[in-house]
């Protein structure tokens, strides 16, 4: 009996020998890459704990396949090296991919050796992945370290950085620049009298406050503990005065359940002049508050 003739006696035989017993990885996919089936020796080839069926067979590819190589014309055999990694292994591989009517069966064995091109681009995968990953936690860790955790607003030290750019480009462009610094009025007698969870909750709503009267392009920065700075971009002084009157306004008819107290803040609003540095510009807006919290019922100055 010739092999051909074995295989038509047994075709259960070599049915489990493929599913089972044999180190030839295969594995079926549809018409969408995706995996309908594998056997034993794919499973055990890549370190997996179970069948990825309904999972992209990309996802196990280091390298890309074309889809003429997945799927050959019908007939067509197509012997194409493959890169299979999963969990940090990776397996260089010969694959031979024969055609199916819904989809492609493909055979892998494994190679002796990895062609150089290979090892390449399954290293270069793997290189961009971790780059951005790395990239990814980096941009957390700035926005966690110029953020107020409280408020979710800018925090000083990111405020201060900013304030120096964009005085330097305001300059160069010749655009106006304004400057709001804020803080809340009796805030002491709040948090004696009412704790400061409901402290915490009056600088949250304020901070809300103060996002939905500025652009997107402004900055809003909790600068202290009930202090706070807004720097508003391409603005005159009388444009800064009306923003600020307006979180004024929005702000004192605000009520905080549990708080019978009226509360309020008070605004200092600046601009940039000739000579200006950051410090500067803070210092006279200090100043500009100072003068709002003995102006009376509405506690905005500007200087």
């Amino acid at each position: 009996m010739d092999i051909d003739g074995f295989i038509n006696a047994s075709p259960e035989v070599l049915a489990e020998y493929l599913t089972n017993l044999s180190g030839v990885a295969v594995v079926v996919l549809d018409r969408e890459r995706v995996i309908q089936d594998c056997n034993a020796g794919f499973v055990k080839m890549l370190g997996l704990t179970g069948k990825p069926v309904y999972r992209k067979f990309d996802e196990f590819v280091g390298a890309e396949i074309g889809q003429n190589e997945v799927f050959p014309p019908t007939g067509a055999v197509v012997d194409v090296p493959v890169v299979l990694k999963y969990g940090g292994r990776a397996v260089f591989v010969n694959g031979h991919v024969f055609p199916v009517a819904d989809g492609s069966v493909i055979f892998c064995e494994r190679a002796a050796q990895a062609a150089p091109d290979a090892r390449i681009a399954v290293l270069t995968r793997e290189l961009e992945e971790k780059t951005a990953e790395l990239e990814k936690a980096n941009a957390a860790i700035n926005r966690v370290m110029e953020t107020d955790p409280l408020t979710g607003l800018a925090n000083r030290k990111y405020f201060m950085d900013t304030l120096d750019r964009t005085i330097s480009f305001a300059r160069r462009s010749d655009l106006p620049l304004s400057l709001i610094m804020c803080d809340m009025d009796s805030f002491k007698f709040i948090i004696e009298t009412y704790g400061h969870d409901k402290a915490d909750e009056i600088l949250v709503l304020f901070a809300g406050v103060m996002n939905s009267h500025t652009r997107s392009e402004d900055v809003v920065a909790r600068v202290g503990n009930d202090e706070f700075m807004i720097l508003l971009q391409n603005t005159p002084p009388e444009r800064a005065l009306l923003c600020a009157e307006r979180i004024f306004e929005t702000f004192r008819g605000m009520r905080v359940s549990g708080v019978a107290a009226n509360i309020s803040a008070s605004f200092g609003v600046v601009s940039l002049r000739d000579g200006d540095e950051a410090d500067s510009v803070v210092a006279r807006a200090d100043d500009a508050l100072f003068k709002a919290k003995g102006s009376g019922p509405v506690r905005v100055a500007m200087i």
